[in-house]
């Protein structure tokens, strides 16, 4: 294996098991956060196992070869899990069944002859994979163990799509790298399944490289959106709403007036606490007709529709109050914070807000 692979798998496998440990640190720990502790400790494992056969550290220790095959085979369990939040609401994590402990009680079974060989037995048959082939226990071992996730990922993007409208998935970035790092899990699968059964070289280095692409990127929208999942649970839920019309009782129209008004002379969104059920209750309307108004007639979530106003009063701010520094200006618009005031600007200008007093008063 090439060095810098090598060098990469090393560096995933430690990223993941860093996900592990802060997942079990924070001061709120919830069954989702245990959940992802636990997908990331998988991960760590598969990697580490991986780099333990690149790096042939097997010669030196035969007894950890495949041992993380049965605790890969949990994996589509805990996916399954981890995803779930999106269509219970966050109101309770799936149950375990029995039936989902037969996976690796399965892949123990069948392993069971090799597991139990000798150190230098082991190596022997090891060393001769490349030349007489997996053999069949082995592989029938290992597709036991990948077909969960394959199955656990088919049955998440079902679920998701069983809700979300493409004009949901086009509009959030979010959203659709959420669903890239569901795909690439289900290519990651596929590959190692082809690869198996077809004789292919470097199989399980293409798997672990895109594993190591995935935690990455997980690793990069945490960054970006720490509430990356509540943001995409909020999603969802407004999708199942709008499946069902909230807003045959509503006059539209005079909705619409009162909620301008709201905006343009109450300036309601300069309230930095304020939320959909607030604003709903000012217009006397529920929460799921304000929702459902908004995304269907406004073409904006409620974030989106607060923040627009927002936006368009703090670039009046930039031009006309050159004495106000960019965090005041955050502040008095309704913005509970520069980094989300910055986000949210970049989002609606294409630039931050620095760079658009400068290019609205260069010589400012």
């Amino acid at each position: 294996m090439n060095p810098f692979f090598l060098y990469f798998i090393a560096f995933s496998a430690a990223l993941a098991l860093l996900f592990t440990l802060g997942e079990l640190v924070v001061k709120e720990k919830s069954s989702q956060a245990y959940i992802q502790a636990c997908l990331f400790f998988l991960a760590a494992i598969f990697q580490s196992h991986t780099f333990y056969i690149a790096s042939g550290s097997y010669v030196h220790f035969p007894y950890f070869y495949m041992l993380h095959l049965p605790f890969t085979s949990l994996f589509g369990s805990v996916l399954f899990r981890y995803f779930s939040i999106f269509w219970t609401e966050g109101k309770n994590t799936v149950k375990f069944r029995i039936y989902e402990s037969l996976p690796p009680f399965a892949v123990v079974c069948l392993l069971l002859p090799f597991y139990s060989l000798s150190g230098a037995e082991k190596i022997e048959t090891i060393t001769n994979f490349p030349t007489l082939g997996v053999p069949f226990l082995v592989k029938l071992a290992i597709t036991i163990a990948v077909c969960p996730i394959f199955i656990a990922s088919i049955i998440v993007f079902g679920q998701l799509f069983r809700y979300l409208r493409w004009k949901t998935v086009r509009e959030s970035a979010h959203l659709r790298l959420v669903l890239y790092v569901i795909f690439l899990g289900t290519l990651a699968s596929v590959i190692g399944l082809f690869t198996l059964y077809y004789h292919k070289r470097h199989g399980l280095d293409l798997v672990s490289g895109i594993i190591g692409i995935i935690l990455i990127l997980v690793f990069l929208l945490r960054q970006r959106n720490p509430e990356i999942l509540g943001e995409i649970n909020r999603i969802v839920i407004e999708e199942k709403k709008y499946q069902i019309t909230q807003l045959k009782s509503v006059d539209v129209t005079d909705l619409g007036l009162r909620l301008t008004h709201l905006m343009e002379e109450s300036k309601i969104y300069r309230n930095d606490e304020i939320n959909l059920g607030e604003l709903s209750a000012e217009l006397a309307v529920s929460q799921h007709q304000l929702s459902e108004f908004l995304n269907q007639h406004l073409g904006k979530n409620f974030f989106a529709y607060i923040n627009h106003y927002r936006i368009r009063e703090a670039k009046e701010l930039c031009k006309n109050a050159p004495e106000k520094t960019i965090l005041s200006i955050a502040y008095e618009v309704g913005f509970p914070s520069k980094s989300t005031f910055y986000d949210a600007f970049k989002r609606e200008t294409g630039m931050s807000p620095t760079e658009y007093r400068k290019s609205i008063r260069p010589n400012g």
